[in-house]
C-alpha cells in the first residue's frame, strides 16, 4: 500500500502542532449493529474510497489530515450545537486564526529558505503569491492535495468556518487575482494570503442581487485629486448580505457604476478600505453592521455596508480587463462578463459541495436505519425489521444515494473545465490587455467558452443545490421523531444549507440564465449553424425518435438508451420553449427579452432537463474511467439515478410519446427491483465516502453503530438538562406547592 508522503505528514505536523499520537481508545468487547452490514461486501469499499477520492496517495492524505483535525482542540469544537451566535463567530475565528498563524510562519520559512537557494529552485506550497505566477504555480503538487482535503474535511465538519474564510480567499482573492493588475496583485497578494488585509466580496445591494448591471452603489472619478468617490446614493444600495463585513473585513472589492465626466461605464470593481486594521473601527465615511439573527450559519459575520462619498485612489480599481488613464480615458474590458469570473469558480464550487453535504447527510440517514428496527419481522424470523427493509424508506434513501454519486462525478468533471477556463482567462490579457498577440488570442478563447461555462455552472448550481435542500430534509424525516433533535445533526444541516438556493446567485435566476444560453444555441441551429459543447445534442434532437414498444430489462439499462431518452426530452423541451418565445414576440409585438420574461416559468424544467442530460453523461464518464470491481455497483447506481428521474418527469416523456403508458408500469416495476439491488449495497457505499465520526457530527451517524448511547450521552450533556430549571422558584413553584405564598413587597 502506498504510503501518505512525507511531505504531507510534514504539512500535518506543522499545521496542527497540538495532535495527539496513538490510539485514543483501548480496545472494546462492543460488537456493532452493523457489523453484519458490513460482512461480505459485494465490491471492494476501500477502493471505492480510492476511487472516489481520486486515488489512494489522496485518501491517506485525507486521512491524516482528518486525524489531526480530530485531535485539535481549536479546530474540532466541542458542544457546537449549544453555541449562541457570539460564541459561534468566536469559535470560527480563532480556527481561522489558527490556520493563518501557521500559514505565515511557513511561508517566513519558505522566504528564508529562497534566500539561500539558486534563482532557479522551486517555491513551497503556501509561499503567498506577490504574483499571478506564483499564485498558479502555488495550485500543484502534495500541498494542493493537502489543501484540498483540509478544506475539505472542516467546511463538512463546520460550514460557517468554511464560508467565512472562504469570502476571503475564495471570492476576495479570486476578484483580486483574476481581474487585478500585476501591480496591484504585488501589492496585495502577499498581505491577503497572509490576512493582514482581510477582504469581503461586496456585490449584492440590498435593492438588487443578481442583476449586477443594476447596482446603485456609483464611484465617480475625481479628476482633479485623482481619485474614485464611492457613494451609496440610497437605502437600496446598501451592499447587503455580504460575508465578513459584519465583524472580520478590512477591505472590500466593491462592485459599483463607474462615473467619469458624467458618463457612466458600466460596473467595475474597486478596492475599497472599510474597516481599520489595528483598531477595528469603520474607515473614514463608511457606515457598517452585522446582519443579526439568522436562519444558520451563525459563526459567519453577514453584514451591510454604506459608503458616503468614500474616497480611494484611481489605482483602486481592478484593472486587470478595464482601465482608466489619469486624464479619465476609460478602456473597457473584452466583455463584461470578464470581471465576473470569479464566480464561475464560486458557483462550480457550490455545485461540488452539493455531493459533499449529502454523503454526510446519508451517512447519518443510512447507519441509523440500519440500527433502528421497528415492527415484528414479516417473514417469521425473530426481531424487528430494519428501517432500511422497508420499501418505503429504500424509495426515499436510495435515490438519493445515486443521485449523491451523479453529483459527485459532475463536480468533478466541471471542476477540471472551470479549472482549465479560469486558468486560460487568467493568462489572457495580462498586463493591462498587452500581452501582444498571445494574450489577444487567449482572451478569444476565453470569451468563446464563457457563455457556455456561466450557463452550465449556473444551471449546475441551481438544480443542485435545490435537490440538496429538498434531499436533506427527506434524510431528516427518514429519522423519525429523532431527526427533529439538532444533536441528530440533519437540522442544523439543513439550516446551513438552506442559504445556498439564493447566495452567490439566486437559483431561479440562474436556471433562467442558463435557459436563455439553451434558447440562443437553439437559434443558431434555425439558422443552419450547429452548436458546439455541452449543447451540441440539441443539433441531433429527432421528433420522431421513441422508445421501442416491447422493451426488454437491458434495453432500459442501457446507457445509450437512458442518454437518448434524456437529451431528446431536453432538446424537446429547449425547442418548444424558443418556438414559444417566437411566437408569443410575434403574437403580441414584444421583443424577443421580454416574450423569453413571460416565459420564465416554462424555462425552469428546460434548465434542469438539460442539467439531467449532462449529469448522465458525467455519471456514465465516471462509470466507463472505474476499476473493474467497481464497475457493477457504479453501474447499478446510475441505473437507479437515471430511471428514478425519468419516473419523476415521467410526464414529459409521454407527453410527445417517446415513452407510452406500458413503459411507465415497466419503468416503476424495474425501478422497484434495482432499489432491491441496491440494498446489500447500502453500507459499504456509505462506509466507502470516508467520513469520520468527528466529521459527522451526528450520534446516530457513527461508525461503530452504538446510536443510543451516544444520543443519550448527547442529550444529557446538552447545557441545562438536567436539574432544577433558574426560574423555577419565580414561575413553577408558585403553581405547584400548595403552601407557596407571596413574597411581601
Amino acid at each position: 500500500m502506498t504510503q501518505p508522503t512525507q511531505r504531507a505528514q510534514r504539512i500535518v505536523q506543522q499545521l496542527l502542532p497540538q495532535n495527539a499520537s496513538g490510539d485514543d481508545a483501548a480496545a472494546s468487547s462492543f460488537v456493532s449493529p452493523l457489523a453484519e452490514e458490513r460482512a461480505n461486501p459485494a465490491f471492494p469499499v476501500r477502493e471505492m474510497t480510492y476511487y472516489l477520492d481520486g486515488g489512494e496517495q489522496m485518501t491517506n492524505i485525507k486521512e491524516l489530515v482528518a486525524a489531526s483535525i480530530e485531535h485539535d482542540p481549536v479546530l474540532n469544537d466541542a458542544n457546537r450545537h449549544d453555541l449562541t451566535r457570539p460564541e459561534a463567530r468566536i469559535r470560527s475565528m480563532r480556527k481561522i486564526a489558527q490556520v493563518v498563524n501557521v500559514i505565515r510562519e511557513r511561508n517566513t520559512d519558505a522566504a528564508e529558505a529562497a534566500s539561500t537557494a539558486s534563482s532557479g529552485s522551486g517555491k513551497r506550497r503556501l509561499d503567498a503569491p506577490t504574483s499571478e505566477e506564483d499564485q498558479k504555480s502555488s495550485r500543484a503538487g502534495a500541498g494542493k492535495a493537502f489543501e484540498d482535503a483540509f478544506y475539505a474535511t472542516l467546511t463538512s465538519f463546520d460550514s460557517s468556518w468554511s464560508i467565512r474564510i472562504g469570502v476571503h480567499f475564495g471570492l476576495f482573492l479570486s476578484a483580486l487575482m483574476g481581474s487585478g493588475s500585476e501591480e496591484q496583485i504585488a501589492k496585495y497578494g502577499k498581505d491577503v494570503q497572509e490576512m493582514r488585509v482581510i477582504g469581503s466580496f461586496a456585490m449584492t445591494e440590498m435593492g438588487h442581487g443578481s442583476y449586477v448591471q443594476g447596482l446603485e452603489t456609483t464611484a465617480t472619478l475625481d479628476t482633479e485629486r485623482d481619485e474614485w468617490v464611492i457613494n451609496s446614493p440610497t437605502v437600496t444600495s446598501t451592499k447587503w448580505w455580504i460575508g465578513m463585513v459584519g465583524q472580520t473585513a478590512t477591505i472590500a472589492a466593491v462592485f459599483a457604476q463607474t462615473i467619469i465626466n458624467g458618463k457612466n461605464h458600466g460596473v467595475q470593481t474597486f478596492l475599497v478600505p472599510i474597516r481599520s486594521q489595528t483598531t477595528g473601527e469603520p474607515e473614514p465615511n463608511v457606515e457598517l453592521g452585522d446582519m443579526g439573527s439568522k436562519m444558520g450559519r451563525n459563526g459567519l459575520d453577514n453584514g451591510w455596508v454604506r459608503f458616503h462619498h468614500a474616497r480611494v485612489p484611481r489605482s483602486a480599481m481592478l484593472s486587470k480587463w478595464a482601465r482608466v488613464d489619469r486624464d479619465g480615458t476609460f478602456h473597457p474590458p473584452p466583455s463584461r462578463q470578464m470581471a465576473y469570473n470569479s464566480l464561475l469558480g464560486t458557483r462550480v464550487e457550490l455545485f461540488s459541495a452539493c455531493a459533499l453535504v449529502l454523503k454526510k447527510a446519508l451517512t447519518i440517514a443510512v447507519r441509523y436505519s440500519l440500527v433502528r428496527r421497528q415492527f415484528a419481522r414479516k417473514d417469521g424470523l425473530p426481531g424487528e425489521t430494519k428501517l432500511l427493509d422497508y420499501a418505503t424508506h429504500q424509495a426515499v434513501l436510495f435515490p438519493i444515494l445515486a443521485h449523491t454519486f451523479a453529483l459527485h462525478f459532475t463536480a468533478k468533471q466541471t471542476s477540471v473545465a472551470a479549472d482549465a477556463a479560469l486558468k486560460s482567462i487568467s493568462a489572457a490579457g495580462a498586463g493591462n490587455g498587452s500581452a501582444g498577440a498571445s494574450g489577444e488570442n487567449g482572451a478569444a478563447a476565453a470569451l468563446n467558452i464563457l457563455p457556455e461555462l456561466h450557463a452550465t455552472s449556473s444551471g449546475l448550481k441551481a438544480i443542485g443545490t435545490w435537490y440538496a435542500n429538498d434531499a436533506i430534509e427527506s434524510c431528516r424525516q427518514s429519522l423519525g421523531g429523532m431527526g427533529y433533535s439538532t444533536y441528530a445533526g440533519l437540522a442544523g444541516m439543513r439550516a446551513d444549507w438552506a442559504v445556498m438556493c439564493t447566495w452567490e446567485g439566486d437559483n431561479t435566476v440562474l436556471a433562467l440564465q442558463c435557459a436563455r444560453f439553451l434558447t440562443k444555441q437553439q437559434a443558431k441551429i434555425a439558422r443552419g449553424k450547429a452548436p458546439r459543447g455541452v449543447a451540441s445534442y440539441l443539433a441531433r434532437f429527432d421528433p420522431a425518435a421513441r422508445a421501442p414498444a416491447d422493451m426488454a430489462e437491458a434495453q432500459w439499462l442501457d446507457v445509450r438508451f437512458q442518454l437518448l431518452a434524456l437529451r431528446h426530452r431536453s432538446a424537446r423541451l429547449v425547442r418548444e420553449l424558443s418556438s414559444a418565445i417566437d411566437t408569443v414576440a410575434k403574437r403580441d409585438g414584444v421583443s424577443y427579452e421580454l416574450a423569453a420574461e413571460r416565459l420564465g416559468a416554462e424555462s425552469l424544467p428546460v434548465t434542469r432537463a438539460h442539467c439531467y442530460a449532462f449529469m448522465l453523461s458525467c455519471f456514465e464518464a465516471g462509470v466507463r474511467a472505474a476499476p473493474a470491481p467497481l464497475k457493477e455497483v457504479l453501474t447499478l447506481l446510475r441505473n437507479v439515478f437515471v430511471l428514478q428521474h425519468m419516473q419523476e418527469y415521467l410526464g414529459d416523456f409521454l407527453e410527445d410519446g417517446f415513452l407510452t403508458g406500458a413503459h411507465a408500469q415497466a419503468l416503476r416495476t424495474l425501478l422497484r427491483s434495482l432499489l432491491l439491488r441496491l440494498r446489500p449495497h447500502a453500507l459499504p457505499l456509505i462506509d466507502s465516502f470516508g467520513l469520520p465520526d468527528f466529521v459527522v457530527d451526528s450520534p446516530l451517524g457513527r461508525e461503530d453503530g452504538d446510536v443510543y448511547n451516544a444520543i443519550f450521552a448527547a442529550v444529557k450533556a446538552a447545557p441545562g438538562a438536567q436539574g432544577v430549571p433558574p426560574y423555577f422558584e419565580e414561575l413553577i413553584l408558585p403553581l405547584t406547592d400548595p403552601n407557596y405564598k407571596k413574597p411581601q413587597q
